[in-house]
């Protein structure tokens, strides 16, 4: 497994207020940036999800009290990096590794649950750890979904540049190796 090059989006907060200033402060979370294209491989449906360099995500949205449980950078990180793509355009790009092509696979809100308890257990073999946050996702997951449903984005229109002549980067061929009858990711 690879990581991702991550660049951290500074938090502001642009108030005199005091008032508002605290509440900036319980209530702000970090965002990233993805600096480089990256690939997760989802082994469980055997699919590369790839995620465009430029994407933005929060990670797990976890309220800061429970911060001291559940780190919003620690074990429910990468699952929660595919998740919030396909949260945001009601699906996930899939890399075709034979073609090097990519297509947008749509999914429910239900199946992107499932996508990212899978990848978080898959990584970090805490099934019990990870089962506890799928849960409160079910719960509560509804909230951020229907907020993405509400703006109505569309990847096409954010990404522009991969509708036509896409080539994969550089750098996420080279992460590439041939193996006996299979192209695999190296270290996945």
């Amino acid at each position: 497994m690879y990581m991702p090059s991550l660049k951290p989006i500074p938090l502001i907060c642009n108030s005199d207020s005091r008032l508002k200033q605290l509440w900036f402060w319980i209530t702000a979370t970090r965002k990233w940036k993805f600096d480089e294209d990256y690939i997760i491989h989802y082994r469980k449906q055997n699919k590369y999800i790839y995620i465009p360099k430029g994407f933005r995500i929060n990670g797990p949205s976890i309220p800061k009290i429970g911060y001291t449980i559940y780190n919003p950078v620690g074990i429910l990180f990468l699952g929660s990096m595919p998740h919030d793509f396909g949260y945001k355009y009601n699906g996930l790009l899939v890399l075709d590794i034979n073609t090097k092509q990519l297509h947008l696979e749509v999914y429910t809100k239900d199946e992107l649950d499932i996508i990212f308890n899978d990848i978080n257990i898959q990584f970090n073999n805490l099934p019990h750890i990870t089962n506890c946050a799928y849960v409160a996702l079910k719960l509560f997951g509804f909230f951020a979904w229907n907020k993405h449903r509400k703006a109505n984005r569309y990847f096409i229109s954010d990404y522009p540049e991969y509708l036509t002549d896409f080539k994969l980067p550089k750098s996420i061929e080279s992460k590439f190796c041939r193996g006996k009858n299979d192209i695999k990711l190296k270290n996945v």
